[in-house]
């Protein structure tokens, strides 16, 4: 996915300026970068009084991890001051999954891209809707921006019943959601092959009545989608008669077709890795993508 880098410079005195970082990728298959000739000017002329600097990244790819140094080291350059705070905000964490060692001789890959990211000497890292809360002991001065300050507004729909953790890493995510827009919640379970790790069903942990029932299911990532599909399944044979989803990082890797075809009524997602028209998501009038800017 393609990866979009935007600062923002702010003076409570000059106003502020915002623009994205020019990423140039060379026959050689190496990227660089810069900032256009009017932010350059309003950096030259302000540069004392710029209180904050944010570098906002959007989507992810190979690239990521260096285009954000790229444009870090050039603002550093146009505003070496060290009274101007300077963050990087995520949209979506890479390797937010990989968030621990998994079996001997592996890569701790959120690990990795922390003390790569720390590296570079941000003054506070912000993420929103981490996997896991691992991040906030990875890097300096960070800050999770929690689900449900993009979930709410879709999961007080009253149209909906009930809001539906899919596994118990999702509960208490699910539960701080319910609070928020005063709603009852169930959390479900995957039964997987213990010889394969394939999920082969799920069940629902609460003793509910979902007969006629309209249900949101909450979550912060959907890969290929296969824990939604099965969730989907095992919810209408318990009687819901709609079943939607919000995920805050919507990766689709087998397309959302995958999941409006197998059970899923509506998605609600957020812009965190691309924005709807640029990944063809505004095809689908059943998909809701969110604007995090």
């Amino acid at each position: 996915m393609k990866t979009i880098i935007s600062v923002l410079l702010h003076s409570r005195k000059k106003g502020a300026h915002q623009e994205e970082f020019n990423i140039i990728q060379f026959p050689s298959g190496e990227i660089g970068g810069n900032f256009s000739e009017d932010l350059v000017a309003y950096a030259e002329q302000n540069a004392s009084q710029i209180e904050n600097v944010i570098l906002t990244v959007q989507g992810y790819d190979k690239d990521t991890l260096f285009a954000l140094a790229l444009a870090k080291e050039a603002i550093d350059k146009l505003i070496p001051q060290k009274s101007t705070m300077k963050t990087a905000v995520f949209g979506f964490l890479p390797n937010a999954r990989y968030d621990r060692h998994m079996f001997k001789g592996d890569a701790a890959a959120l690990k990795v891209f922390a003390n790569l990211v720390n590296a570079m000497e941000f003054d506070a890292v912000c993420a929103l809707d981490t996997h896991s809360n691992v991040a906030e002991n990875l890097f300096k001065c960070f800050h999770n921006l929690p689900q449900k300050e993009a979930a709410v507004h879709f999961a007080s729909d009253p149209r909906i019943d009930f809001l539906v953790a899919p596994d118990a890493g999702a509960a208490k995510k699910t539960e701080e959601a319910a609070k928020e827009v005063d709603k009852p919640y169930i959390t479900m379970a995957k039964i997987r092959n213990l010889k394969t790790g394939e999920i082969t069903g799920m069940r629902i942990l609460d003793d509910v009545d979902l007969t006629g029932k309209a249900v949101m299911i909450l979550d912060d990532i959907c890969d290929g989608g296969r824990t939604f599909v099965e969730a989907a399944k095992h919810l209408r044979e318990a009687g819901a008669s709609r079943v939607e989803l919000y995920v805050t990082h919507g990766i689709f890797s087998k397309g959302v077709e995958n999941l409006l075809d197998n059970g899923i009524d509506h998605i609600y997602t957020t812009n965190s890795l691309g924005d709807a028209e640029d990944r063809g998501l505004n095809q689908f009038s059943q998909v809701t993508v969110a604007n995090i800017e």
